[in-house]
Formats: structure tokens, sequence, C-alpha cells
């Protein structure tokens, strides 16, 4: 007889479900995310200088960055969920997702009350970049995983 945290454990599709290949698809992507997002942080704090409203790309910046960080914690909170009954794992999606909210939050209200460095509809852009790149990542992969396994048919 197993446990229901053995039986959690053990479903197909989960993060870290023993299968490894799910688990390391998962880090490749979320890894080309980051990579991703860094670079186009980076590429908005050098637009910076050369624009006349320099408050845009660092408002992009800053929302881009709360999103990678927040897609980080995500992930870690992920990666624990393994050794823990279901139970617990619960109230660390619970507070996952509170934290991911208080980041966004955060920005925002960063960009609000320095409205002449941070533009607040740039940094609300900015943190819809992440899930939107991860969307775009995630059809991508899923579609280049189903175009190999027709030629294999």
């Amino acid at each position: 007889m197993t446990s229901r945290s053995e039986a959690v454990r053990d479903t197909p599709g989960r993060v870290g479900n023993g299968s490894g290949q799910r688990t390391m698809e998962l880090q490749q992507l979320l890894s080309r995310l980051w990579r991703t997002g860094l670079l186009g942080v980076g590429a908005c704090l050098a637009f910076i200088p050369f624009v006349d409203r320099p408050e845009l790309p660092a408002g992009v910046a800053l929302g881009w960055a709360s999103g990678i960080a927040a897609s980080r914690l995500l992930y870690m909170r992920l990666a624990r969920m393994d050794d823990q009954d279901p139970d617990q794992a619960v109230r660390n999606i619970q507070f996952s997702s509170f934290a991911r909210l208080s980041l966004s939050v955060l920005a925002l209200l960063i960009a609000y009350k320095t409205p002449g460095v941070f533009d607040l509809m740039a940094t609300g852009f900015g943190l819809l970049l992440t899930p939107a790149i991860s969307l775009m990542f995630g059809m991508v992969e899923a579609q280049r995983s189903t175009s190999s396994w027709e030629k294999t048919k």
C-alpha cells in the first residue's frame, strides 16, 4: 500500500516525478526563459541613455526583472514539492502565488511612487513579458515535439 504523497509523487507529468525527462525539459525551458529575460532587461537598461523618455525602458526593465524573480521563485517552490505531503504542497502553492502577486504589486508601487524614473504602464507591460515569452517558448517546444513525434510514426 502506498501513501498518498507517494501516489502524488509518482503522477505522470509532475515536476521531478523520477523520470528525469520532464524535469530536464522544464529546466531547459526555464533557463532559456531566464536567459532571454536577463538579456531583455540588459537591453532595456542599455537603451536608457539613448531615448527621449528614459522612464519607459526603465519601467519595462523593472517589470521584466520582477517577472523573472517571480518565475524563479515559482520554480524553487515546485522543486521542493517532491518531498512534501499534498497538504503542505497546497500551502506552498498558495504562498508562492501570494509572493508572486506581492512582487508584482511592489514593482507597480515603485513605478507609481517614482514617475520620473519608471513608467507605470511600461512596468505593467514588463510584468506581462515573462509569462508571454514563457507561453511562446512552450508553444514552440510543443510544436517541435509534435512534429518530431509525427516523423517517427
